[in-house]
């Protein structure tokens, strides 16, 4: 799908852009269609997607792959709805949007989406990272291990060990946030450009406003509740960028999983966030019944 530059930088959008609609549109097509290699083309090469199950990474060359053996298993159909963007430089836009999956049993699948749009020197907009399950969700069956992917869907360098700076950055993560000073943690763990995810899964929290939003959290608790996070998988995109899946609990809730994705801009800072999802791979299945409800 090609276009012009979108708006201004740094930004949420007033609405989506068209070239954007088209491209979910023939997302869906391609996939009722059994069109693999077309679906495969919307992806970049050397991009990422994070399944369903919030397990692994699949690499952009297996996307194809990934979603042929799904609709063989799983799923009748699929339907993206756009919700907001938010356009980071004129090459790179970030879409967060409604996904519904109709599985073969006739139940249906909700969730929020999160997709990382990327313009080629070829004027044609394709897809960087996606997740396809973002925020926490109430309602319907929560299920575990529906469309699950094995990692030989994932080739390049991965590395199943997470570096020890990541693994002290989160333990740090977790003490300053349990003594609540915020000011330390926004401006040593996120990045000046960071966008975050809440587990809402249904907005862009930009680095200006981590600090009130990590304040709201404890906001009027005499005992906040203390986070452990734990970085469980990484994939190695560059020597200056690294993904990582990891798995979080605190005293309130039951373990959930997280994405986030890493940069080191230079020799002399440190390793930041640029982009966190603060909870994915949390899906939920409607029967017919509730679905017609």
């Amino acid at each position: 799908m090609t276009s012009a530059t979108p708006a201004q930088s740094g930004a949420l959008m007033e609405a989506a852009p068209q070239w954007m609609h088209e491209a979910n549109d023939r997302h869906e097509a391609l996939f009722a269609g059994r069109q693999w290699e077309g679906l495969q083309e919307a992806y970049h090469p050397a991009g990422l997607l994070i399944p369903l199950c919030g397990e692994t990474f699949v690499t952009g060359d297996n996307v194809g792959e990934l979603f042929r053996k799904e609709a063989t298993q799983n799923i009748a159909g699929m339907r993206f709805t756009t919700r907001h963007t938010y356009c980071e430089a004129p090459r790179v836009v970030h879409e967060l949007g409604s996904l519904k999956l109709t599985l073969k049993s006739g139940a249906a699948v909700t969730t929020h989406y999160y997709t990382r749009w990327f313009l080629t020197l070829g004027h044609k907009w394709v897809i960087a990272f996606q997740g396809l399950s973002v925020g926490k969700h109430e309602g319907g069956k929560r299920v575990q291990g529906i469309c699950s992917v094995h990692d030989d869907h994932c080739v390049g360098w991965t590395g199943f060990a997470p570096p020890e700076w990541m693994v002290q950055k989160k333990r740090s993560f977790g003490e300053l946030l349990a003594d609540e000073r915020l000011t330390e943690l926004t401006k040593s763990y996120y990045h000046p450009t960071a966008l975050l995810i809440p587990p809402s899964g249904d907005e862009f929290i930009t680095h200006d406003d981590i600090w009130d939003f990590l304040e709201a959290s404890t906001r009027g608790r005499p005992n906040p509740p203390r986070l452990t996070v734990t970085p469980r998988k990484c994939y190695f995109e560059a020597a200056s960028v690294v993904h990582e899946l990891g798995t979080a609990v605190d005293t309130t809730n039951a373990p959930w999983q997280y994405y986030a994705r890493w940069v080191k801009t230079d020799d002399i800072h440190e390793w930041e966030v640029t982009l966190e999802l603060a909870w994915i791979g949390d899906v939920h299945v409607h029967d017919k019944e509730e679905e017609a409800a």
